[in-house]
């Protein structure tokens, strides 16, 4: 097993490997000794990485969810006051 030289804060770069490493099949215990990690954190870069994964190859429509010119079914819409006080 080989060890990297661990940064005090692990880079962008360091915590990729570290995942891709874990994904790979490789075992936690070598992934852990190789990196100089605990296994907690780990697992949350692994679920931040597959929930990431799993955002960026969900199909979604084009365009914002709502066109910002759309009224809500739920918003009642005044009535004007010009209309009101003619009888």
């Amino acid at each position: 097993m080989e060890t990297t030289p661990q940064p005090i804060h692990p880079t962008w770069d360091h915590r990729l490997q570290a995942v891709l490493a874990l994904l790979g099949g490789e075992p936690v215990p070598h992934v852990t000794a190789r990196f100089g990690m605990g296994r907690s954190i780990l697992y949350k870069w692994r679920r931040r990485a597959l929930t990431a994964l799993q955002g960026a190859l969900t199909d979604h429509r084009p365009g914002p969810p709502c066109p910002a010119n759309r009224l809500s079914p739920f918003v009642a819409i005044p009535a004007r006051r010009d209309t009101l006080w003619r009888q």
